[in-house]
């Protein structure tokens, strides 16, 4: 599988590969991974000015638990065995904690959602 550090102008797709992403990459309208893609986070994210959907197609996420997918983007098709709550957690959001939680339990359509082991902040 092809290693690619993904940088904000890169082209996604073309075939399955490891994405390093190590900055921060804006994304607008809708962007597409290819199946069996791996996304592997290692201190980037991704941005959008506006909304944006991102695609993964069945694309494998690895990443320390910090918010990669802040709430301007509806993330699609996660392909992971479980998915960490931490990674909505839009830390310009003055809500309670439930918000990036219960968006993960929707993004995650039925995978298991893990959270760190503090106290959260749930309102209502």
């Amino acid at each position: 599988m092809e290693r690619v550090i993904l940088t904000e102008s890169d082209q996604i797709g073309g075939g399955a590969k490891y994405y390093i992403i190590e900055n921060d990459v804006s994304i607008s309208g809708e962007v597409s991974f290819t199946n069996g893609s791996i996304l592997d986070f290692r201190g980037g994210s991704f941005r959008s000015a506006s909304s944006a959907i991102l695609n993964l197609n069945g694309s494998q996420v690895v990443a320390p638990p910090y918010c990669i997918f802040p709430r301007s983007i509806v993330v699609t098709g996660f392909g992971n065995n479980l998915v960490r709550a931490e990674w909505f957690n839009d830390i310009t959001s003055s809500e309670g904690d439930e918000v990036f939680i219960n968006r993960a339990l929707d993004t995650a359509k039925g995978c298991p959602v893990t959270l760190e082991h503090r106290n959260y902040t749930l309102n209502g």
